[in-house]
């Protein structure tokens, strides 16, 4: 079925249905929001999750494709090339410069191509996903920033450490490359602004595409923080998803929380992944957000604790997942000050 009001192409680095991490949560929200304002969005995916390369199936077909809902489909690719790449990187805790690269010349599957020749508009989730040289290039091309990513990497390992300069450049030309940039933060809308040549006004959660049409963004069910809680041996992850999700809605300052078993997670402890929405008057700034946070932090850590079925606990800070029992004071500030400004 074709959509009167356009197709758009979101090309991401790896699967996001089921969303597994916030960043995820961000992403699959954007695209069910414009399927369900009449556009045509395809999702497409460069490569899978380690599931999809389980088994034989992979090697005889090129790629994966799922109808999340109407007007809503999601198509991964399972080439070894990307695959390959995105394996290496998670290894080596390396930023994805080489699936960076490969798009900046060009450098694609034939079934991507095919995707942006039919694409009205082309979102690119993540900086690593820039312009694809072609004669799509001058089509409305738009850039999804969940925050910015070379600050994750100055507070990250020693091995991102050593590319945040590379990650700040290539966020920096962000602007010339894109339409128009989707930001969740004021910090990363006025870095944006600073290094755009053009003095185009970068939008919080909404741009305006060539056509005329505006790409509404809702994000008043995003989850301000996302938590992923492994659980001990022997325990029905599906029963402590349900059980998790009333005691974290009860817990302070929490206006709404969702809990659900991670159904995909192939090796190591079964995992439960957490949405928190803090109440409204909690985020009203910095300060009484991060006394909130810290209270918050200590309840979940009571709950692992309480030895019902919970071994341990991490929160995910940018894009690193970090125990419960080791977030920093400067890193509970930074979760802070990105949900005030949010």
């Amino acid at each position: 079925m074709t959509s009167n009001r356009g197709r758009i192409l979101m090309l991401c680095g790896y699967r996001i249905f089921p969303p597994s991490t916030g960043g995820h949560v961000h992403s699959t929200t954007i695209a069910r929001a414009l399927a369900r304002m009449g556009f045509e969005v395809r999702v497409y995916c460069l490569a899978g999750r380690r599931e999809d390369y389980q088994g034989t199936a992979w090697l005889k077909n090129s790629h994966g494709t799922v109808q999340i809902e109407p007007r809503l489909q999601e198509v991964t690719n399972l080439g070894p090339g990307f695959g390959l790449l995105q394996t290496l990187s998670r290894r080596f805790g390396l930023p994805r410069i080489g699936q960076f690269e490969l798009l900046l010349r060009g450098i694609v599957p034939q079934r991507l191509a095919r995707e942006l020749t039919d694409a009205d508009i082309v979102v690119s989730d993540f900086p690593f996903c820039p312009p694809v040289p072609g004669p799509w290039r001058n089509k409305p091309w738009f850039m999804i920033s969940h925050e910015l990513e070379f600050k994750l990497f100055e507070q990250g390992s020693p091995m991102e450490r050593r590319f945040a300069g590379w990650m700040r450049r290539v966020e920096a030309a962000a602007p010339r490359r894109y339409r128009d940039i989707f930001v969740c933060a004021q910090e990363d809308r006025d870095f944006f602004r600073e290094h755009d040549p053009s003095g185009v006004s970068k939008q919080v959660g909404s741009s305006t595409a060539g056509s005329g049409e505006t790409l509404a963004l809702n994000k008043d069910n995003m989850a301000n923080l996302t938590l992923h809680f492994q659980t001990q041996e022997g325990t029905d992850p599906e029963a402590a998803a349900q059980a998790l999700e009333q005691q974290l809605v009860n817990l302070p300052s929490v206006g709404s929380a969702e809990a659900r078993a991670d159904k995909y997670r192939s090796l190591g402890p079964a995992e439960i992944i957490a949405g928190i929405t803090l109440a409204v008057g909690v985020i009203q700034s910095t300060t009484v957000a991060a006394q909130a946070l810290t209270k918050l932090i200590d309840a979940v850590k009571g709950l692992v604790q309480s030895g019902k079925g919970l071994h341990t606990a991490f929160i995910e800070v940018g894009m690193r997942k970090v125990p419960v029992d080791k977030l920093t004071p400067q890193e509970i500030e930074s979760l802070a000050r990105r949900m005030a400004e949010a």
